[in-house]
């Protein structure tokens, strides 16, 4: 599955560039000191939710709208940030990428039943 294979390859990523997620965590708190650093956080964020929606969707950046970008672009980026912080914290009960796409199955069947 090719977006259980994007998981796995996040995760690999937060195990091989532990210093650089760190960082990242880093930069955030540091942000709410500095409104240059906050702005230059929240366009990388946008550029991020863009990205992964383009990514998802398998269409160029350019290509993406608005509306793909605030909702599939931005849940993907919740879970990608939910999953970091899980990884750097305790790894050993951290998910690997077949329990995320479970997990997220199970939230779909939870929506679906509420709607």
């Amino acid at each position: 599955m090719r977006y259980e294979a994007m998981w796995a390859e996040i995760i690999k990523s937060f195990q091989d560039d532990r210093t650089l997620w760190l960082a990242t965590l880093e930069a955030l708190l540091q942000a709410e000191h500095s409104d240059d650093l906050r702005r230059y956080l929240a366009g990388s964020q946008a550029q991020g939710r863009q990205g992964l929606a383009a990514l998802l969707l398998g269409t160029p950046e350019d290509e993406v709208g608005d509306t793909a970008t605030r909702t599939l672009g931005a849940a993907q980026m919740a879970l990608f940030t939910g999953l970091m912080t899980q990884w750097l914290t305790d790894p050993d009960q951290a998910p690997d990428a077949s329990e995320i796409v479970a997990g997220l199955r199970a939230l779909t069947g939870i929506v679906d039943a509420h709607e």
